[in-house]
């Protein structure tokens, strides 16, 4: 015959939303929404979640660190600031590498040097190279400047 199945109000379209699924002859089953099925309580779970966030925004100002949907969207900027600045680092470190090597020589003029001479030194180690030995830094302009 069939088996008849009511949806849940949260489901359905409409409060007497009714499926019908055709399924092997003598078998006919209706189910209720409001039958004796178990449900899930999220208790303890939701809380410690709650808590974790509470935890975590713990400092910010206001309700930021006290109401759990305004310490939610609060801890979610914060996550994206912080993704953002672990990219943005790269970019001023870069900058500051190449202030520390324009300062000591013409920054154009060594790296076009390095590029003709082939050599594989990242501009991190040639900024170190220039704050802690100078001599050592200017003997290598000095010897680019000679092979070119």
């Amino acid at each position: 015959m069939c088996v008849k199945y009511q949806l849940y109000m949260r489901d359905a379209p409409s409060a007497a939303a009714l499926v019908f699924f055709f399924v092997a002859p003598s078998v006919c089953f209706y189910l209720h929404a409001n039958s004796n099925m178990t449900r899930v309580g999220r208790g303890f779970v939701l809380r410690r979640k709650h808590n974790k966030i509470l935890r975590q925004t713990r400092g910010n100002r206001g309700a930021t660190s006290k109401i759990f949907a305004q310490a939610n969207q609060q801890h979610m900027r914060a996550l994206a600031a912080s993704f953002a600045s672990r990219k943005k680092k790269k970019t001023t470190n870069r900058g500051l590498w190449i202030q520390r090597i324009g300062s000591q020589v013409t920054y154009s003029r060594f790296i076009h040097f390095l590029k003709t001479a082939v050599m594989a030194v990242n501009r991190k180690m040639l900024a170190q190279f220039t704050v802690f030995d100078h001599r050592g830094f200017f003997s290598l302009y000095t010897f680019l400047g000679n092979v070119i």
